[in-house]
């Protein structure tokens, strides 16, 4: 058993009245604190006679708000949760606690394109929950957060703005895009008509870039973005990948890069991918950005007629596939190098090793589609019946092998439904 309480012996409390008024201070606080935590307030609060009351709104809490691949993270801290800077202030706290009945506190939240939160500014409302995460898939947004809090979802505390403390004021939090377009090799098409928009300037080693068209999954109700025209001069001739950064999809006016070594295409996310070119002193020079026509790499298995599988690299004219009727025979086969290649998961477990960017394959109940413009969660038919795309990702510039048949030029590569040619221009 304690002898002293706050620094007061019980001997010198019963020698001196001052310590003695000290030593019932201590008591006195002990009580408070003991019976605040016990719920009691003259009488017990939760007493069955008496309809239970919460007097006041709670204390204010803690919000962040942080933008991730396309989403909004908030997180809300109880004040029961902030560690107090003292020991008086923590009893201080304990003193003043509003919610004696330990009542469950809601939490409402807010939203705005504006931080006056007024008719003007979109506002949103969310809730009221008790969780104290949340998470709303909100991509390509800037917006303003606040919170308000209760314990019986009628009376409320004052809103409290998201604030910055890099700003130390009320700051707008950006989304960001969404993770599965944030990689832009994995997820963004070129433009509709797979055209290169790269050309040679003349007998220089400065490459033009023509405007163009592009498709991006989760970015806006059309999916459409416009890039402007630029320039880009790596300073000598050769072949280059043209690439710009623009991870937020504003599209426009961006500056463009050009590397001769394709894996820089995909060393950052929300990196787009404009072609590959050849420059020559001679002048024009040629670009590859969309392929040439339903294209392959040598891994991918294909449906031989016999019911067989056999490597595309590996076939030969003469050889028949199985198509969407019947056998369908190899006429020709033609290699073409440096072409940038993808490659797709689906969630039926089948996948296609790699084709090119020109590549058509089937939606499942609609047409053919270019590889470049396929994205997660489109559905494709395969041998199997339709499958989601879970995941598409750029392989880099490989050879790939374009299977010329002479029937309805359709077959089945990785157990998908393949185009052998290159699709009308829309």
């Amino acid at each position: 058993m304690l002898e002293s309480l706050d620094g007061v012996a019980i001997a010198a409390a019963m020698r001196n009245p001052g310590a003695q008024e000290q030593y019932y201070r201590a008591i006195n606080r002990r009580l408070l604190l003991l019976g605040n935590r016990l719920g009691l307030d003259g009488d017990f609060d939760d007493d069955p006679t008496q309809p239970a009351t919460q007097k006041a709104p709670p204390a204010p809490v803690g919000l962040a708000v942080a933008g991730i691949d396309g989403s909004f993270e908030i997180t809300i801290t109880l004040p029961q949760d902030v560690p107090a800077p003292s020991v008086t202030m923590y009893q201080n706290n304990i003193l003043r606690d509003l919610n004696k009945q330990r009542a469950q506190m809601v939490h409402q939240l807010q939203s705005a394109t504006s931080v006056l939160f007024d008719a003007s500014s979109n506002v949103v409302t969310y809730g009221p929950f008790t969780d104290t995460f949340q998470k709303y898939q909100l991509p390509s947004q800037t917006l303003f957060w606040r919170v308000r809090s209760s314990f019986d979802g009628t009376t409320w505390n004052a809103w409290v703005v998201y604030s910055s403390p890099a700003t130390c004021g009320p700051v707008g939090v950006a989304s960001g895009v969404l993770r599965s377009t944030s990689n832009a090799l994995a997820n963004t098409a070129t433009t509709p008509d797979g055209s290169n928009p790269l050309t040679q300037n003349g007998t220089t080693t400065q490459i033009n870039v023509a405007a163009s068209v592009w498709k991006a999954g989760g970015v806006s109700s059309t999916n459409v973005i416009n890039y402007n025209s630029g320039l880009v001069d790596p300073g000598s001739y050769g072949k280059f990948y043209v690439y710009a950064d623009d991870p937020a999809r504003l599209g426009g006016t961006v500056i463009f890069t050009a590397s001769a070594n394709v894996a820089n295409v995909t060393a950052q996310d929300g990196r787009l991918y404009f072609g590959s070119i050849t420059t020559a002193s001679g002048g024009g020079g040629t670009g590859g950005g969309g392929g040439a026509g339903g294209c392959l790499t040598g891994p991918v298995m294909v449906d031989m007629a016999d019911g067989s599988q056999r490597r595309v690299d590996q076939l030969q004219p003469g050889d028949e596939v199985r198509g969407m009727d019947g056998g369908e025979k190899i006429v020709s086969i033609e290699m073409i190098a440096g072409q940038p290649c993808f490659s797709f998961t689906l969630d039926n477990g089948m996948k296609l090793a790699g084709c090119s960017g020109s590549h058509p394959l089937k939606y499942h109940g609609a047409g053919f589609e270019r590889a470049f413009e396929i994205q997660a969660g489109d559905i494709l038919q395969t041998s199997r019946g339709p499958a989601m795309v879970k995941r598409k990702t750029f392989t880099g510039a490989q050879t790939v092998y374009r299977l010329i048949l002479d029937g309805s030029r359709l077959f089945f590569s990785d157990g998908l439904v393949s185009h052998n040619a290159a699709l009308a221009l829309k």
